[in-house]
């Protein structure tokens, strides 16, 4: 089954944690302990609506580097098992 991620929501200031950093990069660490963020998905049902669903489990950091954003680099960890189940 493929699933479409439809969000990650992250807002680096209000949803992560920061961590030690060098002075060029910064390294967050996801908040999912307060609920603060979530992953979303979305699957079509025969073309005609969408069923969307979320994983809850899941845990991530990311580096923002910003004397070269190529360097920057986002780590998310996903438990699939048991699936999601889909929004009410």
């Amino acid at each position: 089954m493929r699933y479409c991620f439809l969000a990650l929501t992250l807002l680096v200031s209000a949803l992560a944690i920061p961590a030690p950093a060098s002075a060029e990069r910064e390294h967050y660490v996801i908040d999912t302990r307060g609920a603060h963020a979530f992953i979303q998905f979305r699957i079509p049902h025969m073309g005609f609506s969408w069923l969307y669903g979320r994983f809850n489990d899941f845990e991530g950091e990311f580096v923002y580097d910003s004397q070269d954003p190529s360097k920057s680099s986002v780590n998310v960890t996903v438990q699939t098992e048991p699936p999601a189940s889909p929004s009410t």
